[in-house]
């Protein structure tokens, strides 16, 4: 089934009409789904999200930034990496799913935990 779905990127990747976000979307949630203890080396998982969010970033001239798919991949990536309030400076910063409040919210749960308390005043909250 991997395999598969790899396949599937890779295809998506290369046919303009092709949706390659939900393929990765499909990867990572086999993943997540067949290996449910989270990422470790053997699921890949770390990897999966990693290469998913550099390959879509500027992929059709960066359609996919506006898409709450991608914003939910880097969600999932910043909730598997050592220092998550770095990926969410970098999406703030390069203008990723900065139309969704979501973004606003996972920010601050990341903050919070860390014992940070700021006053989140990004556009997304300006709705």
């Amino acid at each position: 089934t991997r395999h598969r779905l790899r396949i599937n990127i890779e295809v998506a990747l290369e046919d303009e009409d092709d949706d390659p976000l939900e393929a990765y979307c499909q990867l990572d949630y086999w993943t997540i789904e067949n290996y449910p203890q989270g990422h470790t080396t053997e699921s890949g998982l770390l990897e999966i999200l990693e290469e998913a969010t550099r390959v879509l970033k500027n992929h059709r001239d960066g359609f996919w930034r506006k898409d709450p798919r991608y914003l939910k991949l880097w969600v999932l990536y910043a909730n598997n990496v050592e220092k998550p309030a770095t990926i969410y400076k970098y999406l703030l910063a390069n203008d990723i799913g900065t139309s969704f409040a979501s973004l606003c919210e996972e920010l601050a749960i990341v903050l919070e935990r860390n014992g940070r308390y700021v006053t989140c005043n990004y556009s997304c909250l300006s709705t």
